[in-house]
């Protein structure tokens, strides 16, 4: 099977107009194994809902138990974003117990950081924030171990 995606099943609660809410999404090793067959280099993506009228404030990773497999892998990348710009809001987080993996990381893409000033990323149609795991030279189905939580801030405005 190719590359996977899962898609956060949740529904958000309702929210003041201009508080935020918390929205995350869980990868857990095993979770990853359960979603099907892999070739090595495959990518992992979930997503996280966004809806018309949200602003995306702020977004970051923790890594809760680092990723290791049984072969020779020593990298798992993580990148968040959506179909503008796939590292909008984490730029390459590494995940993998061989490489230097991060312990919290936030807020490292365009979308919340840069010389515009603007913090965050208003939409006026329903997306998604989307989180991409890519290991390199092997595939999901070798994971021993690994746990990692994305976070995201959303503030409603419309």
């Amino acid at each position: 099977m190719a590359n996977i995606d899962a898609i956060v099943q949740s529904t958000p609660g309702s929210i003041n107009e201009g508080a935020l809410q918390k929205r995350e999404y869980t990868f857990r090793f095993q979770d990853i194994i359960d979603a099907g067959t892999y070739a090595d280099d495959d990518t992992y993506t979930a997503q996280i809902p966004v809806f018309a009228g949200e602003k995306v404030v702020n977004v970051g990773a923790n890594l809760v138990t680092a990723f290791d497999d049984s072969g020779s892998g020593s990298t798992l990348t993580l990148v968040a974003g959506d179909g503008a710009d796939a590292d909008g809001y984490l730029t390459s987080a590494e995940l993998h117990a061989d490489g230097t993996e991060i312990s919290t990381v936030a807020d490292t893409g365009a979308f919340v950081v840069g010389g515009s000033g603007a913090r965050g990323k208003l939409y006026t149609s329903d997306d998604t924030i989307d989180i991409v795991l890519t290991p390199s030279s092997y595939n999901f189905g070798e994971l021993t171990q690994g746990e990692a939580v994305v976070t995201a801030y959303v503030a409603k405005f419309a």
